[in-house]
């Protein structure tokens, strides 16, 4: 998947397999991908994220009752998220910084409200000094504060944290 932006911020799917790509689909506005929610996800290439002050955002949406990563900034190995954006099985979006990476602790804040709805939602996660807010829809829905910063370069995901994806 080729940026347009020309800096070469380009896609690669992350499994070997050609079917393990996301298939275009209409999207939000023009194009979308449609993820499996199995081993469909795409990974940045040349692009290391070093997350002090931050915002991630995407367009998604799903009907799917099940967890779905949507963006994630994790270990070079992929398998131990720094940031991560996704939705919950309860179809709640989870915001997570968590440095130095690992597989617990951190701080998180998830959305009162559910969104798996089977409509578009734009999701945007900002991190300012201390101050995190996860925003849906353009309104903040909620807001939390973490002392944890940088220690590492994390390698980018969409749809999935190196081996999971995000549903239909």
């Amino acid at each position: 998947f080729y940026d347009g932006s020309g800096l070469r911020r380009n896609a690669i799917c992350g499994q070997s397999s050609p079917t393990a790509c996301p298939t275009g689909v209409t999207g939000r506005f023009g194009q979308g991908l449609r993820f499996d929610g199995g081993d469909d996800y795409l990974a940045i290439s040349e692009y290391t994220f070093t997350p002090t002050d931050y915002t991630m955002a995407a367009w998604f949406k799903t009907d799917a009752a099940a967890q779905q990563t949507i963006l994630a900034a994790a270990n070079p190995a992929g398998d131990n998220p720094g940031v991560l954006l996704e939705l919950g099985a309860d179809g709640r979006l989870r915001y997570l910084h968590r440095l130095p990476t690992g597989n617990s602790g951190g701080q998180e804040i998830a959305s009162p409200a559910a969104y798996d709805d089977g409509l578009w939602h734009h999701l945007a996660a900002v991190k300012n000094g201390a101050d995190m807010a996860l925003y849906v829809d353009g309104r903040v829905v909620v807001t939390g504060t973490t002392t944890l910063t940088a220690t590492q370069g994390l390698s980018l995901t969409i749809g999935g944290l190196g081996t999971g994806g995000l549903g239909t």
